[in-house]
């Protein structure tokens, strides 16, 4: 009767387990469409230059947004660790 409670027991926590970590939510954002500009071959290298540093503070702005994303989602799976009591800054070494 024991081993059938915990075949029965293991799977469920298992299961509510993953259900449990499904649930965290993630803020949807709409995907992002590039369009390729078409350059004529004949533009200088002060007109890249110029075109570069028009688009870097753009393409900062991106990562910063990926890595906030990143550590979000870092952060909630530590909360899910914590929960659980799993220790990870032991386990990375």
């Amino acid at each position: 009767m024991v081993f059938a409670a915990l075949s029965f027991a293991l799977p469920a926590f298992i299961f509510w387990a993953m259900a449990r970590e499904a649930k965290i939510d993630e803020e949807w954002t709409p995907p992002t469409i590039v369009y390729v500009e078409q350059w004529p071959a004949s533009r200088t290298a002060a007109e890249v230059r110029a075109q570069q540093a028009k688009d870097f503070p753009a393409e900062l702005a991106a990562k910063k947004a990926r890595d906030d994303a990143a550590e979000a989602k870092r952060q909630a799976y530590r909360r899910v660790a914590d929960e659980f009591g799993i220790d990870v800054d032991k386990r990375r070494q």
